[in-house]
């Protein structure tokens, strides 16, 4: 009887060890395909932000350069206001905070350069109220800031696509 019970019980066990260790390696496989899906959407709606802010501001830059005046650029970005992509950001600030937190350093330098370039978009507006655009210092801090805004978002979005998974 022994030698009947001891075959039955290392094929049990056997089967029992196999069906944990399938489930295991299901298990992870699934919460990988989860995590790169989830790092997937993060990248795509940081570009759609990325998009939305950068065209948000680009009239104002030639409306420093002095090839429209304020209330035209104000005008182009109301026009554009229904064009832009209003979930990109609230999925960005989402997918980052619950998923991804140690992004949030990089996410805060870009929401950081947005709020440089809406001080100086604020301060060319004060000039531009005077009456005409005094050619203040607006147009390089502005570039340069539009610029460093676009780089911020590549770095982060360099940091998406090589984050462990």
């Amino acid at each position: 009887m022994n030698k009947l019970i001891e075959p039955l019980l290392t094929i049990l066990a056997s089967g029992i060890t196999a069906a944990v260790v399938a489930h295991v390696l299901t298990s992870r496989r699934e919460e990988l395909l989860f995590i790169r899906q989830k790092l997937e959407d993060l990248h795509l709606a940081l570009h759609r932000y990325t998009i939305s802010i950068s065209t948000s501001f680009l009239p104002f830059l030639s409306a420093m350069a002095g090839e429209l005046d304020y209330n035209q650029a104000n005008d182009m970005l109301i026009q554009g206001a229904d064009k832009c992509d209003k979930d990109a950001f609230p999925t960005v600030e989402r997918l980052i905070g619950i998923y991804f937190p140690d992004l949030e350093p990089e996410m805060k330098s870009i929401l950081a350069s947005r709020d440089r370039l809406n001080q100086l978009k604020h301060d060319f507006k004060k000039d531009c109220e005077h009456g005409p655009t005094s050619k203040g210092p607006w147009l390089e801090p502005f570039r340069a800031e539009l610029i460093r805004s676009g780089e911020l978002a590549e770095e982060l979005k360099r940091k998406i696509v090589l984050h462990p998974i």
